[in-house]
């Protein structure tokens, strides 16, 4: 069945969150993720992120690689140019579901393949992120458009550049982290790399395909409370 379905690989990882729930997702997709009463302001995450990306991009530059904290990602020897705009980058699909949207960076790796690269301002919890099958078919989603749809190379690995603020060094010893009239913040990269199964984006699709072609909300996760919530919203 062909669909109409346009999706961005980040929205799409929501499928395979552990709180994932199939009511209030079809709610996400019919009012195309802009929901009411949501303010959440990013803007220092999208800040450091430019600044991450400027540190990356300028060690490799300056030594045709990465240092050992980055591993498993050193042999990484430049960026690849692509698109940074969603409107270009993205691939249509077989079953007619439109991929869309914009990586955090594309790198040529030593022996000519590529490796997409999202960086997360934030801890990488020992593996155990609950947005972490998210972040993994937003990654495989990215390189699925950039290895078919806009032809970059074949994509050898992906993964996901975490930067820890070390908050407790600032608070323990303030006075060594105030200088020049600027709060200076130690940041540790943390890498985690996945492997590239295209596979595992079938399941995530085919759920998000059944919910958009739906003409009614399905029930809703036992243990959620935005459905907790809509409810009590609706019995007023």
């Amino acid at each position: 069945m062909n669909t109409d379905l346009a999706i961005t690989p980040k929205r799409l990882g929501l499928v395979e969150i552990d709180s994932f729930c199939p009511r209030c997702y079809w709610y996400l997709l019919k009012q195309k993720f802009h929901p009411p009463f949501d303010h959440f302001g990013g803007a220092i995450f999208k800040s450091m992120e430019q600044a991450q990306m400027a540190v990356v991009g300028d060690l490799i530059e300056k030594n045709n690689g990465l240092s050992e904290e980055f591993a498993p990602f050193c042999d990484l020897v430049g960026r690849v140019q692509f698109p940074r705009n969603w409107r270009k980058f993205k691939h249509r699909l077989d079953s007619g579901v439109l991929l869309y949207g914009e990586p955090d960076d594309i790198f040529q790796v030593s022996d000519g393949s590529i490796a997409v690269i999202d960086f997360k301002t934030a801890r990488p919890k020992d593996g155990k992120d609950p947005l972490l099958g998210c972040y993994r078919i937003q990654i495989l989603g990215y390189s699925f458009i950039a290895e078919f749809g806009l032809k970059l190379g074949e994509v050898s690995r992906g993964g996901l550049l975490y930067w820890g603020a070390e908050h407790e060094k600032v608070v323990a010893d303030p006075d060594k982290y105030y200088r020049s009239r600027s709060l200076w913040m130690p940041f540790v990269p943390k890498p985690l790399a996945f492997d590239i199964d295209y596979k595992q984006l079938d399941a995530p699709l085919k759920e998000a395909v059944r919910l958009w072609e739906a003409d009614a909300p399905p029930e809703g996760a036992r243990k959620c409370k935005d459905c907790k919530r809509l409810d009590a919203l609706f019995a007023e």
